[in-house]
């Protein structure tokens, strides 16, 4: 059968069409996290490093017992979708018990967090893990004073049960880009640009005031970071958002959902366009 020249042009444009259909963005991926304390940033000597997810410090001064970070459900492996709803991965819980003054207290640590980014649909080449470490200050504050560290009220709000304990972290980790190609298809790999952010979906970590910043050695305002009530266990849940768009968080405003320091910090997830197998 013979086809006309106009029918041979159109099936080889139909062709065509059809191959470059085949090339897709990634919807959905795959989002490991591990996250630890590094031993050899723990001071001071007293803290007790349990092991890399947990800390204790501090002469127990009631029944309750110490004081103490645990890092949970590290490593996470989660499924987050492009431009879909944030995903939870770790949290972190502080035990937040009275101790004796003068007995050890944590002042700082690093914690380093390993990220890995794997295209799941379509599937694709993983990107190289990222290990991020970053720093988080912290001041166990006296109970007793009118006019808490945070230069608000004493036994009210989140000072309710005494002055609240301020951690405060050294970095955002919010819009942070990193490319992949469009996997599939015959015409060559558009590497396009993505977002991940870390968000803290309990709406604890937050700009802190002047005061609280002030407090904590070293540090000056403006800070981020979290207020924990004495005499209450306190976790703060984190999550992973992927988007084709920056996130865009109105700020001073304490933002609905928080900027987290704990996953990458100024990093660039990049990898180079090559060509990719069908899947």
């Amino acid at each position: 059968m013979k086809l006309s020249k106009e029918k041979v042009i159109l099936a080889g444009l139909a062709c065509s069409l059809a191959g470059a259909a085949q090339a897709a963005p990634i919807t959905t991926w795959q989002v490991e996290v591990e996250t630890a304390f590094v031993q050899s940033s723990v001071t001071p000597t007293g803290v007790t490093f349990v092991g890399p997810t947990e800390l204790r410090w501090g002469d127990p001064a009631t029944t309750a017992g110490d004081s103490g970070l645990i890092i949970s459900n590290s490593p996470a492996d989660t499924l987050v979708n492009t431009n879909g709803s944030p995903v939870p991965n770790v949290s972190i819980t502080h035990r937040n018990n009275p101790i004796f003054a003068g007995s050890p207290s944590l002042l700082s640590v690093d914690i380093a967090s390993t990220l890995t980014l794997t295209p799941f649909a379509p599937s694709g080449a993983g990107l190289p893990a990222q290990t991020i470490t970053f720093s988080v200050n912290f001041f166990e504050t006296p109970n007793e004073p009118s006019t808490c560290a945070d230069g608000e009220p004493n036994n009210i709000g989140v000072n309710i049960n005494g002055c609240a304990d301020i951690f405060v972290i050294n970095q955002n980790s919010i819009n942070f880009a990193f490319t992949y190609p469009d996997i599939g298809g015959d015409t060559p790999d558009f590497a396009r640009t993505y977002f991940i952010s870390f968000l803290e979906l309990t709406s604890g970590l937050n700009p802190l005031p002047n005061a609280a910043c002030n407090a904590v050695s070293g540090v000056s305002a403006p800070c981020l970071g979290f207020r924990t009530p004495e005499n209450q266990t306190t976790t703060f849940q984190f999550a992973a958002l992927i988007t084709t768009d920056p996130v865009q968080v109105e700020v001073p405003e304490p933002a609905s959902i928080g900027l987290l320091s704990l996953g990458l910090g100024a990093i660039g997830l990049m990898m180079r366009r090559r060509k990719q197998a069908p899947a």
